[in-house]
């Protein structure tokens, strides 16, 4: 009896469907990254490093200082050793609704159908909350605090308390697909 021959394995797909979304923060006035954007920026070139399929997208328009928080994000990932060909920028969003909104686009026309939202554990479950509002698979990733300014640390919280409830309003009274 002829053996059995061993069964190919399945090409994987040509690409990844996730989405590595980092939300914007403030630029500093010398285009530097603030404190917070820094730590996302790091959670995400982190997230991409596990993950060698995805697609990272750096999300945020023009704050107080130039240039655009998405600007920012890709120059700091390709610093951080992420591949430019890798990144996308959404350099629009104003705020955590139109992060999502934006990069929602910015994904479908990339064939992307995941996010994995990295921000700041305070602000993952309405961002979360919003890209699923929105139609996408999402998850999240907290960007590392490294302990200093707990009392700033509280306020933040304390305005996701206060935006929360806010957001769920808002994203109630959008018209269902």
């Amino acid at each position: 009896m002829p053996p059995t021959p061993t069964p190919t394995p399945t090409e994987p797909p040509s690409h990844d469907t996730l989405a590595i979304v980092i939300l914007g923060a403030a630029v500093w006035q010398d285009g530097r990254p603030s404190p917070t954007l820094a730590r996302r920026i790091a959670q995400g070139a982190a997230e991409a490093a596990r993950r060698p399929g995805a697609r990272v997208i750096g999300s945020g328009g023009l704050g107080r200082e130039p240039p655009a928080e998405a600007l920012v994000i890709a120059r700091e990932l390709v610093a951080q050793g992420v591949a430019a060909e890798r990144i996308l920028t959404e350099p629009r969003s104003t705020d955590t609704f139109e992060n999502a909104r934006y990069s929602i686009a910015l994904m479908r026309a990339h064939g992307l159908t995941r996010a994995l939202v990295v921000s700041d554990a305070y602000h993952l479950p309405r961002a979360i909350l919003t890209f699923r509002r929105l139609g996408v698979e999402a998850g999240g990733a907290a960007a590392r605090w490294d302990g200093k300014a707990p009392l700033r640390r509280a306020g933040y919280w304390l305005r996701e308390a206060a935006a929360l409830p806010v957001y769920l309003i808002r994203l109630a009274r959008l018209p269902r697909d």
